[in-house]
């Protein structure tokens, strides 16, 4: 992956994790979604945003089920 010059965004999220990242001037977009039907993740995401997919806030790292999901909106860096 770094001989093709690409970096990991968030170091630390399991192999059964994917994890996308969007953004535009005001907000920046983390999709979370554990694919594995046995196994949760606790996944580090670094700052402060919120779940849009529940509601709560959200603070260095998400808890995610086994095929959960979670969407973090917060301030573009």
């Amino acid at each position: 992956m770094e001989a093709a010059g690409v970096r990991r965004r968030f170091e630390g999220v399991p192999a059964h994790v994917e994890c996308s990242v969007r953004s535009d001037d005001a907000y920046e977009y983390v999709f979370l979604l554990n694919h594995s039907g046995e196994l949760g993740a606790s996944v580090p995401v670094g700052g402060e945003g919120t779940d849009l997919l529940t509601g709560r806030p959200v603070s260095g790292e998400v808890a995610l089920e086994p095929l959960g999901a979670a969407v973090i909106r917060r301030a573009t860096p």
